[in-house]
């Protein structure tokens, strides 16, 4: 062989390697940066139907073992039907639940026994999807947690008194953005024992046969209570918020409350707040410890200081 062909051989030879070193270094960067580095299991629905998806969702929660503070995960829903059964899907400290629209995902699920359709964590967040109870709570919040929910639609079906149906019952303390929470055979929109903030949500309750249709239900008897703040909101019920007692500082802002019986039941202490608000149906039961300011009615005449 000539020395010009050896020369010329040799350097189309480490133009392949280097090639092949190319590739395979960018196929690498490739599968960290979309498995590894990014730390998100995309969970599609599965042909076999709705259940089958439901165990995919479940399945890969459970896989989730290192999540951390400084490694967190996210779980992403393709649009379908996530059907868990009599299971609970019961989230993990910082892996957030992300749909891919409120329209287009849906958690659904019968659990009645071990909470909700959904168990909340602390360091979590759940958004941009739908979840669903046939027979109880949508979502369940155990004390002690502040989870986030963003542009989540919470709907339930009736059931008998044990059985009652719930969009999210709270024993934590969690923080709700654009939240809609529909349940038209009536039941209890948002149970709360505490909280930060509920900004733009909207409860919507049909009537209970026989029963009392509360939007929201606040009550509290922790030592270390928390204020909770309602803004922007929408409220339609029997009873648009029943207010028992235990919480210092309630605050209910550019909101309207409309109760087929009451907007607005307080037959508990505490200090409650009501700013620039519109309370349809009878107003008031009790009064203790209320003051209102901007209100009106649902023929917008103005409301005194004790929303009367």
């Amino acid at each position: 062989m000539s020395s010009k062909k050896a020369v010329a051989r040799l350097a189309w030879l480490v133009l392949v390697l280097g090639l092949c070193v190319y590739l395979n270094s960018n196929v690498w960067a490739q599968d960290e940066e979309t498995g590894t580095l990014r730390r998100t299991i995309v969970v599609h629905p599965m042909s076999a139907g709705p259940r089958d998806s439901g165990t995919e969702l479940l399945e890969a929660m459970a896989a989730i073992t290192t999540a951390s503070a400084t490694n967190p995960w996210l779980i992403k829903l393709d649009a379908g039907v996530f059907d868990l059964g009599t299971s609970s899907l019961v989230m993990k400290p910082y892996v957030d639940i992300e749909g891919s629209g409120e329209d287009v995902t849906k958690i659904t699920g019968t659990n009645c026994s071990g909470g909700g359709t959904v168990n909340a964590s602390n360091n979590a967040e759940v958004r941009f999807l739908t979840v669903n109870s046939s027979a109880c709570s949508a979502v369940f919040v155990p004390g002690g947690t502040s989870p986030k929910f963003t542009h989540v639609t919470l709907t339930s079906g009736g059931g008998s008194y044990s059985s009652f149906s719930a969009g999210l019952n709270s024993s934590g303390q969690p923080i709700l953005t654009d939240v809609t929470v529909n349940l038209p055979l009536g039941g209890f929109g948002i149970i709360l024992s505490g909280g930060e903030l509920l900004r733009r949500v909207s409860v919507t309750l049909g009537p209970a046969p026989g029963l009392i249709s509360i939007g929201i239900s606040i009550a509290q008897n922790y030592l270390n209570v928390i204020p909770i703040t309602i803004v922007d909101s929408t409220i339609v019920a029997d009873q648009a918020i029943y207010f028992a007692a235990g919480i210092p500082d309630f605050t209910i802002d550019r909101s309207t409350l409309t109760g087929r019986s009451v907007s607005l039941q307080l037959p508990g202490n505490g200090a409650v707040r009501i700013g620039t608000s519109k309370l349809i149906g009878t107003n008031i039961t009790s009064r203790f410890g209320l003051t209102c300011f901007g209100d009106y009615d649902g023929n917008y005449a103005p409301l005194n200081s004790s929303c009367q």
